[in-house]
């Protein structure tokens, strides 16, 4: 990690603490204990712990840490949107001033700087003339030690070539991507596609299978026996596909967690 890397993750860990101490003390007036904020803001309890006590090691990239501030400020009745913009993704770091040493009363003019160049060429010249006459004054090579030299080298023309090994591949082959194989006791199959940049969190049967950030393009199939759970921190850019049916888990930017088969009590809490 260089030096400016480390300056922004300094700034970073900075204002997340303010930010997190905020959250904190937010919640506990209302009287809400972090696995009630967990429940009600679909970010795990862990992350919101991590978030109020500012370390970044527990946390995804800054881009997802944003999002989850945006959404536990909301929750909370707060201003989520400035909150979150409270902790910087990319800040910016001051330059350092440079110091140039001078001397008072001491100008230089062009007629300095050309004398200083000539002095310069003139040494570098001399330094050269003494080589060349040392490498001159030394006793030639003689013609027999010439020969000797020459009979040593190798014969380029017999001298054998790098061998090329020989690939079992075409020109035109290209290395298959491994296929995921389901095994048919699994009742629940989920796959996701990306179609943009996402923290996402997979839960199956009650076990954590992935948590991790993917990128767009990405796609990923999970089975399990009774249950499937995502949670993705920006919710509209992942697709999710049940059952041949393929719908985003909701709107861009928005924390969302969505489990297949889809829980009834959360469906008719909704109605």
């Amino acid at each position: 990690m260089n030096k400016r890397s480390l300056q922004v993750q300094q700034i970073q860990r900075q204002k997340l603490q303010e930010v997190g101490l905020k959250l904190s003390q937010c919640r506990e007036l209302r009287e809400l204990s972090l696995g009630e904020a967990a429940i009600k803001t679909h970010i795990p309890e862990r992350l919101l712990a991590a978030i109020e006590l500012g370390d970044l090691m527990k946390l995804p990239e800054p881009v997802y840490i944003q999002s989850f501030i945006r959404q536990y400020g909301n929750a909370l009745g707060l201003n989520g949107v400035q909150l979150a913009s409270e902790f910087p993704i990319d800040p910016e770091i001051a330059p350092k001033r440079s110091f140039k040493f001078r001397i008072p009363g001491l100008k230089l003019q062009p007629v300095h700087l050309y004398g200083v160049y000539m002095l310069l060429i003139g040494g570098a010249v001399y330094s050269l003339s003494q080589v060349t006459a040392k490498s001159v004054s030394q006793s030639p090579v003689s013609p027999e030690a010439l020969q000797g030299f020459k009979a040593s080298l190798p014969n380029p023309l017999n001298a054998p070539g790098p061998q090329l090994k020989k690939s079992g591949l075409g020109p035109n082959a290209v290395a298959s991507a491994p296929k995921q194989v389901l095994s048919p006791d699994k009742a629940v199959t989920v796959g996701l596609k990306m179609t943009d940049e996402s923290w996402v969190r997979v839960v199956v049967d009650g076990k954590e299978a992935f948590e991790g950030v993917m990128n767009s393009g990405q796609q990923q199939t999970w089975a399990g026996k009774s249950r499937v759970t995502v949670i993705a921190g920006n919710a509209g850019g992942v697709v999710a596909e049940y059952k041949g049916q393929a719908k985003a888990l909701g709107a861009p930017g928005s924390v969302q967690e969505v489990s297949f088969p889809p829980d009834e009590r959360y469906a008719l809490a909704g109605q």
